[in-house]
């Protein structure tokens, strides 16, 4: 793992920064059981991870958190704000911060190369990949592998 170290704590392992920092995710999904799958496999995997019900949600946490997101999981179509602008939006506050899309209707042909994409539904296994390339800064995009 480039720029990050794992530390056992209990029986989890915490994803840190070089720094040693716990990496932030945060899920953004209108659907609750797809949302709440995602927050907890990720805190499984170790990451501190927040999650928003729509883009206006999760852009105002974006806006407010005092150390930025890592990573913006997204759907990409939902009320009030969608992902496509939620990333946008989120990218003029912190333009490092890595994006995943996740979409079960949609073509990647707007995505810009460092927006990673995977199609729903997807394997658990597939969404946990996908995030650890994202904090490798690797920019190819996704299909479903697993």
């Amino acid at each position: 793992m480039t720029g990050t170290k794992e530390v056992v704590m209990g029986t989890r392992t915490r994803r840190r920064t070089a720094d040693n920092a716990v990496r932030r995710i945060l899920v953004v999904d209108d659907d609750p059981t797809i949302r709440n799958i995602l927050v907890q496999v990720l805190k499984l995997e170790g990451y501190d991870v927040q999650a928003a019900c729509n883009g206006g949600e999760a852009f105002e946490r974006c806006s407010t958190e005092t150390r930025p997101f890592d990573v913006l999981v997204t759907d990409l179509m939902m009320p009030l704000m969608g992902g496509k602008e939620l990333i946008q939006r989120a990218r003029s506050l912190h333009p490092a911060l890595r994006a995943i899309c996740l979409s079960a209707s949609f073509s990647e042909t707007w995505l810009d190369r460092s927006v990673l994409f995977l199609p729903k539904p997807f394997s658990l296994k597939a969404i946990v990949a996908l995030v650890q390339t994202a904090l490798e800064g690797t920019t190819r995009r996704a299909a479903e592998s697993a």
